[in-house]
């Protein structure tokens, strides 16, 4: 389960201008490219679950929103058109818009089953969803002051590093008051000996990937990590400060090949013709 809250995102200077990010991830741009939408500045939470991080055609994913209805069913629309079989979808409830779509080589039914929230299903679970969500209180704010929250089963599966001992992840990223982050992170293993050799491994594995080149490009963002085993629990502290940040989402940016609105980075070369 993956959950982007946006509202707290937006409270950082720097996060709140980290849509363009989302939007150049290549899944989000095929999805959301020809709206208006803007991921950080338009949602108040997005939630996606499912049994895989790897292959999302299974996942749902679950939005509140800020933006008014009509942008959002502007959006859709826009969204449907794209796909050749694209169009409204009946989900079997009344009341519930639905309007069918593709997105990472899947396809889609997006639901509008009340004011504020869509989701983003399966076709398989079209109805199921639609008749849970029709009636359902979805809360309007969720997991107050964190800004990301990560929980994943069989972590090593999705990202081959992870020490296989560890048996569930979680990490949630906190704002801080001076415009940095904390990133915590807690892995579950099933006992005090067995969190202290995966406490082992995991700073093995940071010492190996934080050379001078990566210390020197990220600004020192992974040179005071802090790794330790509580019972059974292996739980890992980072701080990240403002400038830390701001260069991490450069980087990502350079990879993604997509750049903020406004003036270039001194010293950044030109965007390349065709880049988004």
């Amino acid at each position: 389960m993956v959950v982007v809250n946006a509202e707290v995102i937006r409270t950082n200077a720097v996060g709140a201008k980290m849509g363009y990010l989302l939007r150049g991830i290549p899944q989000w741009d095929e999805f959301m490219s020809g709206t208006e939408i803007d991921p950080v500045r338009d949602t108040d939470w997005v939630m996606i679950s499912g049994p895989s991080l790897v292959n999302t055609s299974r996942d749902v994913i679950l939005i509140h929103y800020s933006a008014p209805d009509a942008a959002v069913d502007k959006a859709i629309d826009v969204v449907s058109k794209k796909y050749d079989r694209g169009g409204r979808f009946d989900a079997g409830v009344p009341g519930v818009r639905a309007s069918l779509a593709h997105a990472d080589r899947a396809e889609r039914v997006l639901l509008r089953p009340q004011s504020k929230v869509l989701a983003v299903v399966p076709t398989s679970v079209a109805e199921k969803v639609a008749r849970q969500l029709v009636s359902a209180k979805v809360p309007p704010h969720i997991r107050p002051g964190e800004a990301l929250y990560l929980r994943v089963a069989n972590p090593h599966h999705p990202m081959p590093e992870i020490p296989e001992s560890i048996t569930e992840l979680r990490l949630r990223v906190v704002p801080r008051a001076d415009q940095g982050a904390d990133v915590f992170i807690d892995g579950d293993t099933k006992d005090a000996a067995t969190a202290l050799q995966a406490s082992g491994d995991v700073k093995a594995i940071l010492k190996r990937h934080n050379d001078w080149i990566t210390s020197s490009v990220t600004h020192g963002l992974l040179d005071h990590v802090e790794v330790s085993p509580e019972g059974s629990v292996v739980r890992v502290h980072l701080t990240a400060s403002r400038d830390q940040i701001e260069t991490l989402m450069a980087l990502v940016g350079d990879l993604l090949g997509v750049r903020p609105a406004g003036p270039a980075r001194p010293g950044a070369p030109p965007a390349p013709t065709g880049s988004r």
